[in-house]
C-alpha cells in the first residue's frame, strides 16, 4: 500500500488525541483526498457499511487493493468533501482504510465540514501591491498540507511555483494573505486548480485570501520557490499512469 503522509499524523493524532495542530494538519490532507469504494452495477458507490452504538458509518479505502478480493470489481473514487455532500443530513460517517494499521474515524460532522470548505475559502486574481512581503513558512502548517494536496495533480505540468505572503490591510483578517504564483500551468487545468485552492484557502486565517498569478516568473518581493509533487502524497486517480480511471 502507497505509504502517504496520513499515516504518520493519524498514529500522532490517535497517541496525542489534543493536538489541535496535527488534527488540522490531518484534516487539510484529507480536505482534498480522493477515497475508493465499490460500485453498483450502473456506477453509483456502493460501500460497505457498519452500524455501531456510535452511528453509522461507510467503509472507504485509500488504496484500490484493498477493494480487490481476488476478483476484478467496478469501483467508484470520490473526493471525500463529496461523499460529504453525498451524505449531509444522513447522520453517517466513514472510517478510512478500516483494514490498515492506520484506520480513521470521521463523523458526520466532519464530512459536512469538508463540503462547506470550498464556499470558505477566497481565491482573488491578484493581492494589492501595499503590505510587507512575509516569510510563507510562517503561515499555518495546515494550509501548507492542504496547498501541497491541491497542487498534487499539476505538479509535473508545472515550471516552478512560488509562494508569498502580504500583511492584508483589510480590517478582520486574523493573518496575512498568500499568493501563489505559478509558472507553466496550462489553461484547461486552471480553473479545476482554482476549486482545489480556494479549499487549501479555508486554512489561512481567518478572513485572509489566496491570491492566484500565472506567468513567467514571479513579480514582486518576498517570492520562495515551494517544492512540488510532495514523493509520499498519491496523486488523484487519472493523473498517474499507474492508476486506474475513477470507475471501471
Amino acid at each position: 500500500m502507497t505509504t502517504t503522509p496520513l499515516a504518520p499524523l493519524i498514529r500522532h493524532l490517535a497517541a496525542h488525541p489534543g493536538d489541535e495542530a496535527v488534527r488540522m494538519m490531518l484534516l487539510a490532507r484529507l480536505a482534498l483526498f480522493d477515497v475508493v469504494m465499490p460500485a453498483d452495477a450502473d456506477g453509483a458507490p456502493a460501500p460497505e457499511a457498519v452500524t455501531t452504538r456510535s452511528g453509522r458509518f461507510l467503509l472507504v479505502h485509500s488504496d484500490e487493493a484493498a477493494l480487490a478480493d481476488g476478483a476484478p470489481r467496478p469501483v467508484v473514487w470520490l473526493p471525500l468533501r463529496e461523499l460529504g455532500t453525498l451524505l449531509e443530513r444522513r447522520d453517517t460517517g466513514v472510517v478510512l482504510d478500516p483494514t490498515t494499521q492506520t484506520p480513521h474515524l470521521l463523523t458526520a460532522g466532519e464530512l459536512g465540514w469538508f463540503a462547506s470548505l470550498g464556499r470558505l475559502g477566497q481565491v482573488v486574481k491578484r493581492l494589492p501591491d501595499e503590505g510587507a512581503a512575509g516569510d510563507p513558512s510562517l503561515l499555518p502548517p495546515a494550509f501548507h498540507h492542504a496547498l501541497d494536496a491541491a497542487l498534487a495533480p499539476v505538479a509535473g505540468l508545472l515550471d516552478g511555483a512560488w509562494l508569498r505572503t502580504v500583511a492584508s490591510p483589510r480590517p478582520g483578517a486574523a493573518g496575512p494573505d498568500a499568493h501563489l504564483h505559478l509558472a507553466g500551468l496550462p489553461p484547461p487545468h486552471e480553473a479545476p486548480l482554482r476549486a482545489r485552492l480556494a479549499i487549501a484557502a479555508a486554512f489561512l486565517a481567518e478572513g485572509a485570501s489566496l491570491a492566484l498569478s500565472i506567468g513567467a516568473a514571479p513579480g514582486g518581493a518576498g517570492f520562495r520557490p515551494i517544492p512540488l509533487a510532495s514523493p509520499d502524497l498519491p496523486l488523484p486517480p487519472g493523473s498517474d499512469p499507474d492508476r486506474p480511471p475513477k470507475l471501471r
